[in-house]
């Protein structure tokens, strides 16, 4: 659903505050059991990145696509108004 919104708005989703969402991190042996007991009990869960230690730079992707995550100014949705 916020996929879709943000695509409508042409909006970034990775700059909007997420109330309700919770970010965790965990070291990678163990996200593959966290997130499949998370999903199993109805609590949608996914991995969304690595953090790797580049000094105060977080990236977020898969190997593939990778990109820094910029700390935005404002909440995206605020671009709406």
């Amino acid at each position: 659903l916020t996929k879709k919104i943000c695509e409508f708005f042409k909006i970034n989703p990775m700059n909007l505050i997420s109330s309700g969402a919770l970010l965790i991190a965990v070291d990678p042996i163990s996200i593959t059991k966290i997130t499949s007991n998370l999903n199993k009990n109805g609590i949608h869960c996914s991995s969304i990145g690595l953090v790797k230690s580049t000094g105060a730079e977080v990236w977020f992707g898969s190997s593939k696509l990778e990109k820094k995550l910029e700390y935005p100014n404002r909440d995206e949705i605020t671009t709406l108004f």
